[in-house]
């Protein structure tokens, strides 16, 4: 019992040691903090992981897999989580409805330059995923067979330091920013059969085209089973009713 005991701790150790490698943290300034207040409106959900996985709007509490809490994007301890190796993520039981929800905000510092961030429903039927793949953003949606997706440009994403992602909706077109930058790249769109909508504008932001979705944090889940973790760290995340405007991103991103 004792040696079994003793493995456990030694692998925690390592875990975590392996997830505090490589952290840059941001100083939190009394105008960031002004900032970020005045970013309120239309707020759904917020994470603020500090210390659990409780939403401080709704109160409701995803399930943790095995992640664990780091200091978080500020140095502050036990303010973010880390999915590190296989099998480590984070449900939504009470996932956001999709129809009423139009921009995802998070910190997130990877370790590797591929991994699922935020995902929703089975992608192999329908559902959503916000992932990152060699060093690039992409939100993916399956609408019943009709893959759809928007890419942010390529070697966008710092790895192994804090980036601030927000992915929004606007007019039914989507704009994906790093930093506090616009960073959209290629957009590619499968029109349902029957719908007559004009195929050169990726449509989500509407509930029956599959929208921004989330009850999954840190893997995907595709032909009934969890894939695509995430290794890295997510803190503060946050789901709006609207989209935020330039300067909204920025506040966010501390800039």
């Amino acid at each position: 019992m004792k040696h079994f005991s003793l493995l456990t701790a030694l692998l925690l150790a390592l875990i975590l040691n392996s997830c505090k490698k490589d952290v840059n943290t941001i100083p939190l300034s009394e105008s960031h903090l002004t900032s970020l207040a005045a970013v309120s409106n239309g707020l759904l959900s917020y994470y603020t992981f500090n210390g659990n996985a409780k939403d401080s709007i709704t109160h409701f509490e995803g399930i943790v897999h095995d992640a664990v809490l780091i200091a978080g994007k500020y140095g502050m301890s036990d303010q973010a989580y880390c999915f590190k190796d296989s099998h480590k993520y984070i449900s939504l039981p009470h996932g956001i409805v999709a129809d009423s929800l139009s921009t995802y905000a998070v910190y997130v510092r990877f370790k590797a330059d591929s991994g699922t961030l935020i995902h929703s429903g089975d992608m192999s039927k329908s559902g959503s995923s916000l992932e990152i793949i060699n060093k690039s953003i992409i939100y993916k949606w399956n609408f019943h067979g009709y893959l759809s997706s928007v890419n942010a440009k390529p070697n966008v994403v710092k790895v192994g330091e804090w980036n601030d992602l927000v992915v929004s909706v606007q007019n039914q077109i989507a704009s994906v920013y790093l930093n506090g930058v616009i960073v959209t790249g290629e957009m590619t769109w499968s029109p349902s059969q029957g719908q007559h909508i004009n195929s050169t504008v990726p449509h989500f932001g509407i509930a029956k085209y599959l929208p921004l979705g989330a009850d999954l944090l840190g893997a995907s889940f595709e032909n009934g089973k969890y894939d695509k973790f995430l290794d890295g760290a997510i803190d503060e995340l946050r789901f709006y009713n609207r989209s935020l405007s330039t300067t909204e991103v920025a506040a966010l991103a501390n800039k």
